[in-house]
């Protein structure tokens, strides 16, 4: 998928679903009755595996574009902030031992060693010889909340406040994962990108946060850009401020991209986007190439930046500009920061290894 727009005040339309139409219909319900039967099984325990340490789930309903990774980030910052062990564990989505998925690559330059990065699927099994070895103490999952072969002691679901809950569909006639009704198996729901949305939504979302999850989001926040990198600098945000530019990214919410870009006061010349994961490719490099005219900065996000890297960029290389993203927190911080911390020191009851 790849879309280019020559208006500046324009944003993408949301990416189509797998199958839309009634054919996408029929299909999600057979998703969800399978997806019923899976969660029964976990309910009653079945295949779930506990560790001896506290485990921290960090995940979503969507697929993609919550904004996982940075979460992941503060929290895991938290621990280590606290004289904790942690450990990430993660999928590893399309990672390879020569190249790291794009969320890896992310957390390898956050923390540079800092910590562990476990990135596999059987993630019980990255994190058991660091277990062993006194290591670790506690683990944070990236995208855990349907995986549920892991038992986890606190289960953080993150909502994108621009994707309301209401309208959405499962897959594969939609992007949800699993319908808002799964809320009731988080313990602390997190509203992001908040300032993207206007006040009638966010208070129609809390409701529906409090109706499904039976309490109302525990902490909320924006995605900002603090500072922006390229490849010779390391520039102020106001940098962009009446800059024409070409974005390029491949992420779950390429409009909330293009908006933060716009909010900055880029001028978005074009847009080169595809779905979330993307491998960039030399033919994604001779489009950009004609679209950039080997002189417009390209405007691309930290998760795609490692994939374009791996390519032989020549000069546009040096147009790339990364931002930097932080989440800010507009309240609920350290009710958020105190229910990690209170976790992960916890000492986990002794437990059966598999059910």
């Amino acid at each position: 998928m790849s879309h280019s727009v020559s208006d500046s005040n324009r944003s993408p339309a949301a990416p189509r679903p797998p199958l839309p139409g009634p054919l996408g219909r029929l299909a999600e319900r057979a998703y969800l009755a399978a997806l019923a039967r899976r969660n029964q099984r976990f309910d009653a325990g079945a295949g779930v595996l506990h560790l001896p340490i506290p485990v921290i789930s960090v995940g979503n309903l969507t697929v993609g574009g919550t904004g996982k990774t940075p979460m992941v980030q503060r929290i895991a910052q938290w621990l280590l902030d606290a004289n904790l062990r942690p450990a990430i564990a993660m999928r590893g989505y399309r990672s390879t031992p020569d190249h790291p998925s794009d969320e890896h690559s992310e957390h390898l330059a956050c923390f540079a060693g800092a910590l562990p990065i476990i990135a596999q699927p059987d993630r019980a099994a990255g994190l058991r010889p660091l277990i062993a070895s006194g290591a670790i103490d506690c683990a944070v999952l990236d995208d855990g909340f349907q995986h549920r072969q892991l038992a986890r002691d606190l289960d953080a679901v993150l909502i994108d406040a621009t994707q309301p809950l209401h309208a959405a569909r499962c897959l594969p006639a939609g992007w949800l994962r699993e319908p808002p009704s799964a809320l009731a198996r988080a313990h602390a729901v997190v509203l992001t990108r908040t300032s993207d949305a206007p006040p009638e939504a966010l208070d129609a979302l809390r409701s529906a946060v409090s109706a499904h999850a039976g309490s109302p989001p525990i902490a909320e926040c924006a995605h900002a850009w603090d500072s922006l990198d390229s490849a010779d600098a390391h520039r102020p945000i106001e940098w962009l401020a009446s800059r024409r530019v070409i974005v390029a990214c491949a992420v779950g919410n390429p409009g909330a991209f293009v908006r933060a870009a716009q909010r900055a006061g880029a001028l978005v010349e074009a847009t080169l986007l595809r779905r979330d994961h993307h491998a960039w490719n030399n033919a994604d490099r001779r489009a950009l190439e004609r679209l950039t005219n080997n002189s417009l900065p390209v405007l691309t996000t930290m998760k795609d930046w490692v994939k374009w890297r791996r390519l032989n960029l020549g000069p546009l290389e040096h147009l790339f500009v990364r931002p930097r993203l932080t989440l800010q927190f507009s309240h609920g911080e350290d009710a958020l920061r105190s229910r990690v911390l209170a976790t992960a020191r916890a000492t986990p009851t002794p437990r059966a290894g598999v059910h």
